[in-house]
């Protein structure tokens, strides 16, 4: 399921957000999951869907669409009173108004100690299930991650991969078979399990680098490289629609990978 809020921005004497807004608003996302069910989010927050050793949160989000900024240095001046934001997640229909319910009408602030903006959600509507086909092209919304791992010092360090790079097609078609595979806990197995064949990837634009910054200024900072670009994605509709509502690549929770159909 996929929803649209719509976020207004009641202070308009300041309105500056930080570029690195991505965990603060992730942050809040399990905060209000937790408003509903304590326990599930905790279980969500700390393991998530098992598939093949690894964990998955299975939702995503966009970054905020704000229709008119300014960006000075590492800060975004919000122009607009308005924003929006897809949030996704790859669960039952049946969760629809339990999730919706929960959003509605929160109050919210992102930011960090030297600027913040507070947000209101006005409006949430949930878009209707599309219908998925063996071939989509898609866009995403924020970026997507892979990675593998190397040494560096005798010590693992992930290696953040291109589009371009060999390696990312692979990596990208276990990732989401993992994700399909994860998300089967929520309703009946298939027939037949897919395999790392069924999953044809094709770039269709020149990606665009970028790096983000999590839990900035804090002695757990971190930094993620993700690829904002357009792609084709040959796989059976099971397999599209695990990506589309649980998002592509990895660190999905953190708001990498979110995807809209091209249009």
């Amino acid at each position: 399921m996929r929803f649209n809020l719509t976020l207004n921005l009641p202070d308009n004497n300041y309105k500056v957000l930080p570029l690195n807004y991505q965990y603060e608003l992730s942050a809040w996302i399990y905060k209000v999951i937790n408003l509903g069910d304590a326990s599930f989010s905790f279980w969500l927050h700390s393991q998530g869907y098992l598939a093949n050793g690894r964990h998955y949160k299975l939702f995503t989000f966009s970054r905020l669409n704000i229709p008119q900024f300014k960006i000075a240095q590492d800060r975004l001046q919000i122009i607009s009173t308005t924003a929006t934001l897809s949030l996704s997640f790859y669960m039952p229909a049946s969760a629809e108004t339990f999730i919706s319910g929960l959003f509605k009408q929160q109050q919210f602030s992102l930011g960090d100690t030297q600027s913040q903006v507070k947000f209101e959600v006005a409006a949430i509507a949930a878009e209707p299930t599309p219908a998925f086909k063996p071939q989509t092209q898609f866009r995403l919304v924020s970026p997507l991650c892979a990675s593998t791992q190397r040494d560096q010092q005798g010590k693992l360090m992930p290696l953040y991969l291109s589009p371009e790079d060999s390696g990312f097609k692979k990596i990208f078609a276990e990732n989401l078979l993992n994700k399909y595979a994860a998300g089967a806990m929520l309703k009946a197995p298939p027939a037949v399990s897919p395999l790392l064949g069924d999953v044809q990837f094709h770039l269709l634009s020149k990606p665009i680098s970028k790096l983000v910054t999590i839990k900035a200024n804090t002695p757990q900072q971190t930094k993620v490289r993700g690829y904002l670009f357009d792609f084709e994605l040959e796989a059976s509709p099971e397999l599209t629609e695990a990506g589309y509502f649980a998002g592509f690549g990895e660190k999905n929770s953190l708001g990498f990978g979110c995807a809209e159909f091209l249009k």
